[in-house]
């Protein structure tokens, strides 16, 4: 039994409401279930559990999921842990006998093997003690926690291993600790301090190795190549030793290096992480939304560094993350604040600064406001920075913050963010709007169970392809049955929607026609129009190329739509 199979013998056994009771007081309404929702604060109930698909949806803050999403999230569990937690509850045994499964546990037997035999070399290397304890005075006890080690390179590891167990080539060079050159194996990481890199299990799935000072092997920082178990756009250095802190104090602070992690934890500060040398990547952000949604960002004091604020905040707001930041000088970086003045941290904590407004004031730095040039640059870049921001509430904040710190008055932003956002956002507007009609047809279907009345119906008037294929599908049913359609359109967010939708109606049911055909009709006389568009362009196509036969094939499909228009 693989994990889907799990998953799917998880949910026939366990009902999704008496899950939701234990963290959401529920009150029957209809065949639904309602309760003020767990994710965001409300005073009136906007959160639906549904029994008929074992869903919920939140139509406040739009939060949808399953059983195995609303524990994940409330518990701020792994999956993997939601999965024995309820697989326990609903006594499934969890097997895990696939080659897949094999392989991952080989590679991670490799690791661990890996990881005791570095930490063992560092402490018989001189040159690396050294650097470890006296440059970057590390304690034992940090040292032992983090796991850190040396390689010394060759075929070391590769030897050593070869007396821990049975491994085929494959798994060693799946592991990533090794590289293969004309049919010969050797060690990947050659006289370099190395990080086992954990996920939240505690799992070692990579390595980081930086050379010693004055080495000239490499480039200064060599990760594990990207494997089935290491992808570091969804990892974070330090995530698993600080997890635990980040809840308790509500709050996650992310700087630039994994000795910067390892600094800020000897001197208890725990609730501290790093990207692994790349950017920040959406994914580690939404990784981290598990544990806090408050975010200070310690950032070194160069340009690099102020530059990956701004990519912080167009990822983060995205997410609705609280985000912070301070300086560290006269610190470079906070390792060297940790080894200098390791109590200003708390000082920096304190007061935090929101990122949006700290962003506007560097900008600001050897700029004139009374320069039309500088006066102009300002103003687009804070239109920039705003037009990432779709919270009507956070925009009206950042912009109030715009107008005080740059004295310039705020409709000059609201005009500018216009500019912005015209070619794109506002198109998406048209088309949700659009797409919502066509949606709540398709909510219409669903709630008057009607499959009689597709056959009125033209599909080609329907411009949302997901929307036509799921009505396409309802057509060819015998009998319309949600569960059905939920498991052939999978993870559909356009179906979800719509069954939830559904769910909230309460319509007569004589006026079941009127309702369908009205709804219809809207959206055909809409998309009629749009149609005529693309006609007209396809038409002057065929004209500048002379084809006469297909200028009038299309002139007279433009005159039918048109007819359709002026009958409605």
């Amino acid at each position: 039994m693989d994990d889907r199979e799990n998953i799917e013998e998880i949910k026939s056994r366990l009902d999704i409401v008496p899950i939701v009771e234990r963290q959401v007081k529920l009150r029957k309404a209809g065949k639904n279930f309602v309760g003020l929702c767990p994710f965001h604060s409300e005073k009136t109930p906007s959160f639906i559990v549904s029994p008929s698909i074992q869903r919920y949806k939140c139509f406040g803050c739009g939060e949808s999921g399953d059983i195995f999403n609303f524990v994940e999230k409330t518990e701020h569990l792994d999956f993997v842990d939601v999965l024995e937690k309820l697989a326990k509850e609903a006594g499934v045994e969890l097997k895990k006998s696939s080659s897949f499964n094999q392989t991952f546990a080989k590679i991670f037997e490799i690791n661990n093997i890996a990881a005791e035999f570095y930490a063992k070399e560092l402490l018989t290397n001189i040159n690396a003690k050294n650097y470890i304890f006296n440059k970057r005075k590390f304690s034992s006890q940090a040292t032992k926690n983090f796991m850190i080690g040396y390689a010394v390179g060759g075929t070391r590891l590769l030897e050593h291993i070869k007396t821990k167990g049975s491994f085929s080539k494959t798994e060693l060079l799946s592991s990533g600790l090794f590289s293969e050159k004309e049919g010969s194996i050797k060690d990947r990481f050659f006289k370099r301090i190395i990080f086992p890199i954990h996920d939240t299990q505690g799992k070692i799935v990579g390595f980081t190795g930086r050379i010693l000072e004055n080495s000239k092997y490499g480039p200064k920082y060599l990760h594990t190549p990207e494997t089935s178990l290491f992808k570091k756009s969804k990892l974070l250095y330090g995530l698993f030793q600080a997890k635990t802190h980040i809840r308790e104090s509500d709050l996650c602070i992310i700087c630039e290096g994994t000795t910067d992690v390892i600094s800020a934890h000897q001197k208890g500060t725990e609730n501290i992480v790093a990207p692994l040398g790349t950017a920040i990547a959406q994914e580690q952000l939404k990784l981290l939304t598990r544990f806090s949604k408050n975010l200070l960002l310690l950032m070194d004091n160069d340009e690099a560094g102020q530059n990956a604020l701004e990519r912080y905040f167009t990822l983060g707001i995205e997410l609705d993350l609280n985000l912070y930041t301070n300086t560290l000088a006269p610190y470079e970086d906070l390792d060297e604040l940790m080894q200098k003045d390791s109590k200003k941290i708390t000082e920096i904590i304190k007061n935090k600064q929101d990122l949006f407004s700290q962003l506007v004031f560097r900008k600001l730095e050897n700029k004139d406001i009374n320069n039309y040039s500088d006066y102009k640059e300002i103003i687009s870049y804070v239109s920039y920075l705003l037009s990432n921001v779709k919270d009507e509430k956070s925009y009206d904040f950042f912009l109030n913050q715009a107008e005080k710190i740059t004295t310039i008055k705020k409709d000059f932003f609201s005009k500018e963010k216009e500019y912005y956002e015209k070619p794109q956002t506002q198109q998406k507007a048209k088309q949700k709007e659009k797409l919502e009609k066509e949606a709540f047809f398709l909510s219409l279907i669903l709630y008057f169970e009607e499959i009689a009345f597709l056959e009125k119906i033209e599909e080609k008037y329907f411009l949302n392809k997901e929307i036509k294929h799921i009505l396409e599908y309802i057509q060819n049913m015998e009998k319309l049955d949600e569960k059905t359609l939920l498991k052939t359109f999978s993870n559909n967010e356009l179906l979800n929607q719509a069954i939830f939708e559904s769910s909230r109606f309460d319509i007569d049911i004589s006026k079941k026609d009127k309702y369908l055909l009205n709804t219809y009709e809207n959206i055909k006389k809409e998309n009629i129009e749009k149609i005529i568009k693309q006609l007209r362009l396809k038409e002057t196509i065929a004209i500048q190329e002379r084809n006469r036969k297909k200028a009038e094939q299309i002139e007279h499909e433009i005159l039918r739509l048109k007819k359709l228009q002026a009958e409605k």
